[in-house]
């Protein structure tokens, strides 16, 4: 609140604040910024939905009990990522192995996770306004092959709640960003203070930080 107020005394008045899912910062935001539009930031909201999901992978596999299961155990540990991961983003292997899998495991929460993930891409990317993402949104809540699932459950609930108003706030104003870089940069300079990444100095790390912005930011040109 105190720093809000500093940057308010300053006459800094935000269009948009993007914040993670911290139940505090609306109620701060609203108090110094009524006016200002609330986006949760969406690197947040698909690590609720990355948490879910993992986690009803993790069950599901130590469901799998006794040594004629173990090779699928296996193989739901190895690909548990790629199963996660968005389908245009799948490589060679996952578009050979994950069908395969999908036979397998027809009916089962492997392959509902899957399709649950697929749509929730569809509502925050493929969707042109807040109208339609809204709408996905309430068809998928009417479906009922996803139900008997407690963590395809638990993430409905969270998307049915009135967060998901300030979810898709960029939907319905182009110049929002769905998200900050706060937490790509952050990551970034963790990777950096690993001395097995050849970084051995402050210098050094800060000059690749410099190259990583330019290549981000900037798509490589330096004006």
């Amino acid at each position: 609140m105190a720093f809000c107020q500093k940057l308010n005394r300053w006459r800094i008045k935000p269009y948009c604040v993007i914040f993670d899912m911290l139940t505090t910062f609306p109620k701060v935001i609203a108090k110094v910024w009524p006016d200002a539009l609330w986006q949760f930031d969406h690197y947040h909201v698909m690590q609720w939905l990355w948490y879910y999901l993992k986690n009803g992978l993790v069950q599901f596999r130590k469901s799998l009990k006794g040594k004629k299961w173990e090779l699928h155990r296996e193989e739901i540990w190895e690909m548990k990522w790629s199963l996660l991961r968005q389908m245009d983003r799948w490589g060679k292997k996952e578009h050979l192995l994950i069908p395969e899998m999908m036979d397998i495991y027809s009916g089962t929460v492997v392959e509902k996770i899957l399709l649950f993930k697929e749509q929730l891409w569809d509502i925050f990317d493929a969707s042109g306004s807040k109208k339609e993402a809204y709408v996905k949104r309430d068809a998928l809540a009417k479906e009922n092959w996803w139900q008997d699932s407690w963590h395809l459950s638990k993430y409905m609930e969270f998307l049915l709640s009135p967060k998901f108003e300030h979810m898709v706030t960029y939907l319905g104003h182009p110049e929002v960003p769905r998200c900050g870089q706060s937490e790509t940069l952050i990551n970034v300079w963790r990777q950096l203070e690993s001395v097995r990444r050849g970084f051995k100095t402050h210098q050094g790390r800060l000059d690749h930080l410099k190259l990583f912005q330019i290549t981000r930011y900037l798509k490589e040109q330096i004006l």
